[in-house]
């Protein structure tokens, strides 16, 4: 009984919220997800980008690490990266804008926009 009222809830919310209150419902689970993963919040404007940066784990004898630049566009619930071609890291950088773009579809269909 109490997953069936949950269930009806789930509906009744996704049909009053708004368009607006959709989108910002998309980019906070992003957010929050990013910064699960221990991302770095370059650029959050009121423009319509946010601006993140990804660690990782370059050189494993020396310890160091590199930071990739990831813009997500808030008009285009889109994720893409910096990283030019003849990179190191470009193919990194790829696949994990991938995983996020499939993980933004997934959250726009959730809140049906």
């Amino acid at each position: 009984m109490f997953v069936y009222l949950s269930i009806i809830k789930m509906k009744h919310m996704k049909n009053t919220m708004t368009k607006t209150e959709r989108r910002k419902a998309v980019t906070r689970d992003l957010a929050q997800f990013l910064n699960l993963l221990g991302t770095e919040l370059v650029d959050d404007g009121e423009g319509g980008r946010m601006s993140f940066r990804y660690p990782i784990a370059f050189n494993i004898e020396t310890s160091s690490t590199k930071k990739i630049l990831f813009e997500y566009q808030r008009s285009q619930m889109d994720v893409c990266h910096g990283e030019p071609k003849n990179s190191e890291l470009y193919e990194v950088a790829s696949n994990i804008e991938k995983t996020l773009n499939v993980m933004l579809k997934e959250w726009r269909e959730k809140y049906s926009i």
